[in-house]
């Protein structure tokens, strides 16, 4: 009998360690696994929203589309008639504005309240790769050049930024995604101003609270503006709802010259929709440019109505950029003999010059270079033409002088002596 229960004493001992060793093997891997600790923020109506602000104006200027409804609960609305497109309504001061008010509020609580899984550097960009998690900053931050978020394969993986002040962009930042991340899993939250600079190309809900919201001329936008308090800002963007599918995306265009774009075609299909009966209907909404040069990027955006009176936004990007250099003539060659007859240098000596594009061309004096001879000295004039996207050609003119002249001189008078 002793032996019996020695025999189970060491089988219940052994289980025991076993059992023990798998939970530490399982909790390790669970850690190292690439899950979500952490919930998907709930966003109630404000999900119906691209613009929001509880409590501030609400202002578009120039020609926007945005995708979804726009609106205040208290503070003006202004800028958001044709052309600019709003794929949503345009709502203010009632029942739904006010229960936005409740749901913004939420979310940032929400999104404030989520402990951070990382620590970062006030400054983000500067091609920097991140991974799912919830990344504090304890004051102001800012993003410059381009930032990654990679999902690793998981398209449930949540990004959370969150800002103790200020956050602001870079002219031409931008938010890129990567191994299946989503932009309705990526949320940046502040307790300051939110500002966005000119050709900005960001990704996620952004809520401000409190603080103003803008967005600067010529930016892109997968995801939403909200604001608690402050108002919200807009010149000559694009937004468009967070997680759109590939149907929503035409295959971009790149040309070297502005007459080169082509105009709308409102024939373009894209996928497939679930009213099938007829096709659907796209029209023409705007083309936005960043306001850049060289290159030039312009977001075409086309609004497509299906059969059964779904709409979306189906945009396109169409790239300008001039890489071909200008074409001209080298000028015919001159003599002269003396140095002093060398003639300024003359810019309209260049007259065959063209481009590729329909655009002005400068003409410039670049240099004379000598051969350091003598009788005769040859002198290299060199002008250049410069295209508007710095693309250049070099022309020469020889310069020959030589002198082939004889002196003169006359005979002395004669002279007379006596001794």
């Amino acid at each position: 009998m002793i032996k019996f229960f020695k025999k189970i004493s060491k089988f219940c001992i052994s289980k025991l360690e076993i059992d023990f060793y798998t939970i530490i093997l399982t909790s390790i891997i669970a850690i190292m696994s690439p899950v979500n600790l952490f919930a998907q923020p709930t966003l109630g109506v404000a999900e119906q929203f691209s613009l929001f602000t509880s409590n501030g104006a609400l202002a578009n200027s120039g020609t926007s589309s945005i995708e979804k409804s726009v609106g205040s609960h208290i503070g003006a609305v202004s800028g958001f008639g044709p052309p600019t497109f709003v794929g949503g309504t345009v709502e203010f001061a009632n029942a739904l504005t006010a229960q936005c008010v409740v749901d913004v509020q939420s979310l940032y609580n929400q999104l404030f309240t989520t402990p951070p899984t990382s620590g970062h550097a006030p400054a983000f960009g500067s091609g920097e790769t991140v991974l799912a998690g919830v990344y504090g900053v304890a004051g102001a931050g800012s993003l410059g050049g381009s930032l990654t978020l990679d999902a690793l394969g998981d398209p449930n993986a949540i990004f959370i930024f969150k800002f103790g002040g200020a956050f602001n962009t870079g002219a031409s930042s931008s938010v890129i995604l990567t191994n299946g991340a989503q932009s309705c899993n990526v949320f940046w939250v502040s307790a300051g101003a939110v500002a966005m600079a000119a050709s900005t190309s960001f990704v996620g809900t952004i809520v401000s609270g409190p603080g103003a919201v803008s967005m600067a001329v010529g930016s892109t936008l997968e995801g939403r503006m909200l604001s608690t308090t402050g108002a919200v800002a807009v010149d000559q963007v694009l937004i468009v709802a967070p997680c759109a599918t590939s149907d929503t995306t035409l295959a971009p265009i790149n040309v070297e010259c502005q007459e080169d774009v082509p105009v709308p075609d409102v024939l373009i299909t894209t996928g497939v929709y679930p009213c099938n009966s007829i096709l659907a209907t796209m029209v023409f909404v705007s083309d936005v440019s960043n306001g850049l040069t060289c290159p030039e990027t312009i977001i075409r955006t086309y609004n497509v109505t299906d059969d059964c009176g779904n709409q979306t936004l189906v945009t396109q990007v169409i790239t300008v950029n001039d890489t071909t250099p200008p074409t001209a003539s080298n000028i015919a060659s001159i003599n002269i003999e003396c140095i002093g007859d060398l003639p300024l240098p003359d810019v309209t000596l260049v007259n065959d010059e063209a481009d590729n594009c329909n655009a002005p061309l400068l003409l410039a004096f670049v240099s004379d270079v000598s051969d350091g001879l003598a009788c005769p000295q040859t002198i290299t004039r060199t002008y250049s033409i410069t295209d508007v996207c710095g693309n250049q050609i070099l022309v020469t003119q020889s310069i020959i002088v030589n002198d082939i002249t004889a002196p003169t001189a006359s005979n002395p008078s004669l002279l007379n002596v006596e001794c």
